[in-house]
C-alpha cells in the first residue's frame, strides 16, 4: 500500500489530497508609482522593485549634479548648518536643511528635478527592507540592527 501525504481533517481527505496539493495564495507583489516635478501620478509597471531602483539611482546622480552645480553654496549652508547644530539652534537648523534639500531637489535655476517614488503594498519582504532602511534599521533573524540609510532618499515613500 503506497503511503499518501498528509491528509487534513477538514474533510478533504479524498484519496492522493496532501497539503503539497493544496497550494496557496499568491505572494502580494509591491506596486509603486511615481510622482514627477508637476505632480503627475504615474504607475510603474513590469518589476516594481527593479524599476523603482532604477529610477532611485537616477535621481541620486541628479543629485550628484545638482550638488556639484551649486558646490560652494552647499559647502557654506552646510557649514551654517553645523554651526546651528552646534550652538543647538534648532530652526536655523531646519531652515538650513530645507535649502539643502532644495539644492539637492534641484529647486534652482538649471536643476535637475528628482522623481518622487511610492512604493504600495509594503507587506512583502522586499518593500519592509527597503522601508527599515528608510528608518536607518535591519531587521535579521538575530534582531533589528541600525545602518546607514545609504539608497533611500527623500524621494522614497511607502504606503499601504
Amino acid at each position: 500500500m503506497a503511503r499518501s501525504g498528509f491528509k487534513l481533517r477538514s474533510g478533504n481527505s479524498t484519496s492522493g489530497s496532501s497539503f503539497k496539493m493544496m497550494g496557496s495564495s499568491p505572494v502580494k507583489k509591491p506596486g509603486g508609482y511615481i510622482t514627477n516635478a508637476e505632480g503627475e501620478r504615474e504607475n510603474l509597471q513590469g518589476d516594481v522593485i527593479k524599476e523603482g531602483l532604477r529610477i532611485e539611482k537616477t535621481n541620486q546622480n541628479k543629485k550628484n549634479f545638482n550638488i556639484k552645480t551649486n558646490q560652494k553654496e552647499y559647502d557654506q549652508i552646510h557649514s551654517n548648518m553645523i554651526d546651528a547644530v552646534n550652538s543647538g539652534d534648532d530652526d536655523a537648523r531646519d531652515a538650513l536643511h530645507a535649502q539643502l534639500q532644495d539644492i539637492e531637489k534641484g529647486k534652482f535655476k538649471g536643476g535637475k528635478k528628482l522623481i518622487n517614488i511610492t512604493y504600495t503594498n509594503t507587506g512583502s519582504d522586499h518593500a519592509t527592507q527597503r522601508k527599515n532602511l528608510a528608518r536607518g534599521t535591519k531587521v535579521t533573524s538575530q534582531g533589528k540592527f541600525p545602518v546607514s540609510a545609504v539608497g533611500v532618499g527623500d524621494d522614497v515613500s511607502f504606503e499601504n
